[in-house]
């Protein structure tokens, strides 16, 4: 047996847009633009949470609504907009995290994680439980109008770090002034950017998924982020959102750890497994869960698996749906996280390994969705080797 070492050049950046817009994609239309035309675009305005609460008679607070036992202040707050023409709509509101010591200047740029809260944490609607209305209100239209007290939970937009947070606060806190790829940078620490969007009514509609994503790629394109190192996780019903996500743009994600997802996104179902299942996973399930059952999860991860992805599996069994806390206090939790890159290649069931009694190759593989690919061995361009896709044959670095 030979084994394959697998190295790389971080070399991503620009990717095609017929993976950012398509309306001819398995599962319908994605749509991941932040501008639709020179009139037509996203934005974030940082610093004001969109609500109707009111401090005095006319006077809006433009902040969040604390629903939290600790202090979430050091989360920067702000919201999703849509401008088209002479309107400027409410899209989503979110929370946010810079490093600490953030240097814009810094090579090759920080780590980020998106994190996907459950429908408890929503900011209005679980179900039929509303903070305002019905699940069909709009804030853009307002009607019935919304309380305006200050005290209002509609639209918080704190509730959503209520699962994790803290623990991410402290990761970050921990850090202290590393950088992140200082090597006495201690196990649980995050040295990056937390981003925490807020759906209205849950994330069952894609749409919502591909507004949070939205705010993902605004935040690269304004802050100093390593586009090799995005990072994404979520639990319950943000766990499947996270599936949702990374199935709408597997080029994006370098790691997706999903927490009690309540589905799969339709991944399996609108034939993208093979895709996916080149994004490293760590997936948490409690035996004694229901929803989703264990069985339910462990049939998706072995879909996974046989499209050749490596996946670590943890399966709690004492516990129940709540696995967060659990998988939040793995000791390598974050230093797992930060050891993914996606200019890494993927190598199909993690075996690195070639046969050299029946020759059979190993099949590495990026993300598709980028313009171009070049491979090589040890340091020389392969000639040919232009997919995202390569089966190295002879020993050797690649």
């Amino acid at each position: 047996m030979w084994v394959l070492l697998i190295a790389s050049v971080p070399a991503f950046a620009q990717v095609d847009t017929s993976f950012i817009y398509n309306t001819s994609m398995p599962y319908g239309t994605l749509d991941l633009r932040i501008a639709k035309s020179p009139t037509r675009y996203y934005y974030l305005q940082e610093g004001i949470t969109f609500s109707f609460r009111e401090s005095a008679p006319g006077v809006k607070t433009n902040t969040y609504r604390d629903m939290t036992s600790w202090d979430s202040s050091p989360y920067r707050q702000g919201n999703l907009r849509e401008k088209n023409g002479a309107s400027d709509l409410f899209v989503m509101n979110y929370r946010y995290l810079l490093p600490n010591n953030y240097n814009a200047s810094y090579e090759p740029g920080y780590p980020v994680i998106i994190m996907f809260h459950g429908l408890g944490e929503r900011g209005n609607c679980w179900e039929d439980k509303c903070y305002w209305s019905t699940p069909g209100w709009n804030p853009n239209t307002n009607s019935p109008p919304a309380p305006v007290s200050a005290t209002h939970n509609l639209m918080n937009n704190d509730h959503n770090l209520l699962h994790g947070g803290l623990k991410h606060l402290t990761a970050v806190n921990l850090a202290g002034s590393k950088l992140p790829n200082d090597p006495t940078l201690p196990a649980n620490a995050f040295p990056g950017f937390l981003i925490f969007p807020q759906n209205l009514n849950g994330w069952a509609q894609p749409a919502r998924i591909e507004d949070a994503i939205r705010i993902l790629r605004l935040m690269i394109k304004k802050y100093n982020i390593d586009e090799n190192r995005v990072y994404i996780h979520g639990l319950s019903n943000g766990g499947g959102a996270v599936f949702q996500a990374i199935k709408r743009a597997p080029w994006l994600f370098a790691a997706a750890l999903p927490m009690s997802a309540v589905n799969n996104g339709g991944i399996i179902g609108d034939g993208m497994t093979a895709e996916v299942s080149k994004i490293p996973l760590w997936v948490f399930q409690g035996a004694k869960d229901t929803n989703p059952t264990p069985s339910r999860t462990y049939n998706t991860i072995k879909s996974f698996r046989e499209a050749g992805a490596d996946i670590r599996y943890n399966l709690y069994l004492n516990l129940g749906h709540g696995t967060w806390n659990t998988a939040y206090n793995e000791p390598d939790f974050f230093s797992w996280i930060l050891s993914k890159r996606k200019y890494n290649p993927h190598v199909y069931y993690g075996n690195p390994v070639i046969c050299n009694t029946n020759g059979q190759g190993v099949r590495i593989s990026f993300s598709n969705g980028f313009p171009a690919y070049q491979w090589q061995q040890d340091g020389q361009v392969i000639a040919g080797a232009t997919q995202s896709q390569y089966i190295a044959n002879t020993p050797g670095t690649y």
